[in-house]
């Protein structure tokens, strides 16, 4: 999945721009509170989006503990490779 960063207006403050963090389509990921990014010379930017886990949009679900084979089948699947 490949994600952007999108500039739109803000809701509630007449001439406001804010940053968010879409898909590749440009449809904005439900839930963020607020998004910053750290810019240093010489290194990688980085972004981070705080999300609001309302349960219905972003929700903890049960969790798993990741196999030696779930990790060998995610590698081979290229999991986590933009």
């Amino acid at each position: 999945m490949k994600l952007q960063l999108i500039m739109q207006e803000a809701s509630g403050t007449p001439g406001g721009m804010v940053l968010m963090l879409a898909d590749g389509n440009g449809t904005v990921l439900p839930g963020q509170q607020a998004v910053s990014i750290e810019q240093q010379a010489e290194a990688v930017s980085t972004i981070t989006v705080k999300f609001v886990v309302d349960g219905h949009y972003v929700r903890v679900g049960p969790a798993k503990i990741a196999t030696a084979s779930d990790i060998a089948d995610m590698l081979r699947c290229g999991a986590g490779r933009a």
